[in-house]
């Protein structure tokens, strides 16, 4: 499991991967003391201590494909949160908010480094 902060927008993210969905699960109902049903992977958004928090949960299987997908969904959880529309004229802050999240969890649990 991996959490870190999205200082700039007063959000965090709980990133947890394992080898089935029911697996993540588990992992996020220890955490959250919440149930969740997922079918392939997920993300939500809780909002306490006035703070943001999404939980992505992402198994193994077709793992960038579904970091990739749910990384989207945090992404747009966080820039609603705070008020920031998603539009054309303003796609920037979606774009590199969505790299910032994508390239934490890839440096984490991928034996890669993306450099800028």
């Amino acid at each position: 499991m991996l959490k870190f902060k999205v200082e700039i927008y007063n959000a965090a993210v709980v990133f947890i991967t394992e080898d089935t969905i029911e697996k993540c699960a588990e992992v996020f109902k220890k955490v959250t003391k919440k149930s969740i049903d997922c079918k392939n992977a997920c993300a939500i958004t809780y909002y306490a201590e006035g703070q943001h928090t999404v939980y992505m949960l992402v198994p193994s299987p077709n793992f960038l494909l579904n970091l990739n997908h749910e990384c989207i969904h945090a992404t747009s959880y966080i820039l609603d949160a705070v008020g920031v529309p998603i539009s054309q004229e303003n796609d920037e802050a979606f774009a590199y908010l969505n790299n910032y999240i994508f390239k934490k969890i890839i440096n984490r649990y991928v034996n890669y480094t993306i450099k800028r």
